[in-house]
């Protein structure tokens, strides 16, 4: 377990979790995948809040790795799990994340623990962007980080004791391993999930922690938020040329294996899964953007450049 101010530390795992201390009891920030991860997070509060109970998870968003220990917490503890209205009905009904990532009914691999919570825990407070909560410890403030998923939110926590300013950013950005070793990490929305890198940029912090990298500061979150935008734009950039190789349009797989082998990735299932509804979304907002057009034709879904003239791409 880290210590990043007085009261606020992070416990590094596969999913970073967050212990906020509020004084007379705990909060925690995200509860990783499932039960083992439960185990790992409730024998670090015993060691070192021998006389303090969990009283509730915040939950940054509704993917599994963020959410899918809430149940084995809940039970052990009692607590209450908080999390804004959107995010609380995929906590609440899994199904619906990885219906949307297949576009369906999802079929049993897909339905793991990776994709899909396999115990759930009603959340018993909705969240609202903005809301501070107050401690006599901390000051804690919700701040929307849309763009990864529905509604995610960031937890700003402000330690009264000695004024250190930490925030928990969900997967509002990634690090420099987890873009080598992923290529393109899950956005709902590219758009939002850009601009709230820029949100995030202006942010006059001590640290900065996402769910699944190292911890920042605010002398390297600016290099590592530009790197984030950069793989943004050149999704984008390469979705273009792709289109302009085929000017008679192409379906959207067609796209994404383009895509990935020009990127040199091969992917296994997973990835496939989480990499095909990014890219999608990509198309989206590339097609709002009046960039690409889209047509049926011999019951096919084909995207096409828009024809712009003196357009480079």
């Amino acid at each position: 377990m880290e210590q990043l101010s007085t009261h606020t530390f992070v416990i590094p795992e596969d999913t970073n979790c967050g212990i906020i201390d509020t004084g007379d009891s705990l909060i925690l920030v995200d509860s990783g995948e499932d039960h083992i991860d439960a185990k790992r997070i409730l024998s670090q509060i015993k060691e070192n809040f021998p006389e303090k109970q969990i009283k509730s998870i915040i939950n940054t968003h509704s993917h599994a790795d963020h959410c899918g220990s809430n149940f084995f917490i809940k039970e052990q503890t009692g607590c209450e799990i908080w999390a804004t209205f959107a995010e609380s009905k995929t906590i609440e009904y899994p199904e619906l994340l990885s219906s949307q990532m297949w576009g369906g009914k999802p079929f049993r691999k897909i339905r793991s623990r990776y994709f899909e919570v396999q115990k759930t825990a009603a959340v018993s407070k909705y969240l609202e962007d903005n809301q501070t909560i107050e401690a006599s410890t901390v000051k804690i403030q919700i701040i929307p980080l849309p763009g990864h998923s529905f509604d995610q939110i960031g937890v700003l926590v402000t330690d009264k004791t000695d004024g250190k300013k930490s925030i928990f950013l969900g997967d509002a950005l990634y690090g420099r391993k987890i873009l080598k070793r992923y290529w393109l990490p899950v956005m709902y929305d590219p758009e939002l999930f850009y601009k709230s890198l820029e949100f995030i940029e202006e942010m006059q912090l001590d640290y900065f922690i996402p769910s699944h990298s190292e911890i920042f500061t605010l002398e390297n979150i600016h290099e590592i938020c530009e790197l984030n935008k950069i793989l943004i734009l050149e999704a984008q950039n390469l979705i273009l040329k792709v289109l302009k190789n085929h000017p008679e349009g192409i379906t959207s797989e067609k796209i994404i294996k383009e895509a990935a082998d020009y990127a040199g990735i091969n992917m296994d299932l997973g990835q496939l899964m989480l990499v095909s509804s990014t890219m999608r979304s990509f198309l989206t907002n590339l097609s709002d953007q009046q960039l690409i057009k889209f047509q049926v034709q011999n019951n096919l879904l084909l995207w096409m450049l828009k024809q712009y003239q003196n357009r480079t791409i």
